[in-house]
């Protein structure tokens, strides 16, 4: 709410407010009863954008509230749409069933963001959903986190190669400083990934004394301070939206670009790798036409191995023996496909385990894909020096 609020409020708007002051940068989506609801500048943000009906509500002496609302029961909808479009949404949940005073506990227990989704309803199968934080000094230090597929990597970079590397993993969402929120750079981005969003933090969440949390043996990392601090900037930024979850992610790990043949943002997109220059979608692109994969998780390798290709030449002549003998042996390969077929997204579902987020449905779905394993195993024992 604009200005003071310094008026005759309910009780119920003066625990809105003050949880509100916690999340000033959210839409709140307040529980009561069986709806989510909105008030004030967030319902006036989020109705014309959902399609919700604006309606008022009393909220004190001479004080009323614009509000809106969605059911509870099919908020996860709304909710896609709201970070699709960059927001974060705040969920704000009755923590007691009863209550003797007349109103209802609250607190917030989840946040969405772009860069930290992990329900599986919300994610593309054959995309990564990559939250970003880059740090400039003399260097560039970029780092990387894919919450629903357990990836946290850090990197440096030429200043003149940040917005390639950024551009290949299409990031939904970009931590940047404060500082840099008028800067040329920010343009740049804006201008080149008008869907990330940026969120633009304070300083001192670039450093990289934060990692100690992690108990890690990152010494022989020291010299690239500047990789760790956009690492670190990451490791605040879950602190902040999503607490719960910090003790629970695995250390960053270096990334060597160098491993790797360079692609700039131009050869990307003529060479039309992952989308075409007709109209921006997949199809007709190298990855649609390679693309024959089973699972979503192989579908996402295939893209990164377009994104980056090997300059080692053991390491493409190994995957190219690997290539040749499915190719030879079709009888092997057409039973492979079959037992592929059958298998969840392993990956994010071992993820959303590992995380403590699965429910009942996750856990059958990981069980039974658990199963075809020991099958697809024994079938490549038998070419052991090619897969062991």
């Amino acid at each position: 709410m604009k200005g003071s609020i310094k008026v005759e409020i309910t009780p119920m708007f003066k625990q809105y407010f003050e949880i509100k002051s916690k999340y000033p940068d959210t839409i709140l989506f307040f529980r009561l009863g069986d709806f989510y609801e909105m008030f004030f500048e967030d319902a006036e943000t989020v109705a014309p954008l959902l399609g919700l009906v604006l309606t008022k509500r009393e909220a004190g002496k001479d004080l009323i509230a614009p509000m809106c609302g969605v059911p509870a029961d099919k908020s996860s909808i709304y909710i896609q749409k709201l970070v699709e479009m960059g927001f974060k949404v705040a969920i704000c949940e009755q923590i007691e069933e009863t209550t003797t005073k007349g109103l209802f506990k609250r607190e917030v227990v989840k946040i969405y963001t772009p860069g930290l989704l992990t329900d599986l309803s919300a994610l593309s199968e054959k995309e990564k959903n990559y939250l970003a934080s880059l740090f400039i000094e003399k260097k560039a230090g970029l780092s990387f986190l894919e919450l629903s597929c357990g990836e946290y990597i850090f990197t440096e970079l030429k200043k003149d190669e940040i917005l390639s590397e950024i551009l290949k993993r299409e990031h939904k969402e970009i931590i940047l400083s404060k500082k840099l929120e008028n800067s040329e750079l920010v343009k740049i981005l804006k201008q080149n990934i008008p869907k990330a969003h940026l969120s633009f933090v304070e300083e001192n969440f670039f450093k990289k004394e934060g990692l100690k949390d992690f108990n890690l043996e990152i010494f022989e990392f020291k010299k690239y301070e500047e990789g760790l601090k956009a690492a670190n900037a990451i490791l605040e930024y879950l602190k902040i939206y999503q607490p719960h979850l910090v003790d629970k992610i695995s250390a960053p790990q270096f990334f060597y670009p160098e491993e790797f043949l360079f692609l700039d943002e131009s050869t990307k997109r003529n060479l039309e790798l992952i989308k075409n220059l007709w109209d921006g979608s997949e199809k007709y692109s190298l990855f649609w036409v390679l693309d024959k994969t089973q699972t979503p998780m192989g579908a996402r390798l295939l893209k990164e191995w377009i994104l980056y290709p090997l300059k080692d030449i053991k390491k493409i002549q190994e995957r190219q023996e690997v290539v040749k003998f499915f190719v030879e042996n079709k009888t092997l390969r057409e039973e492979l496909k079959r037992i592929l077929r059958k298998i969840s997204d392993l990956e994010r579902l071992s993820t959303r385990c590992a995380l403590k987020l699965a429910n009942p449905k996750e856990m059958g779905l990981l069980r039974e894909s658990l199963k075809y394993l020991p099958e697809i195993k024994d079938i490549l024992e038998k070419e052991k020096p090619l897969f062991f």
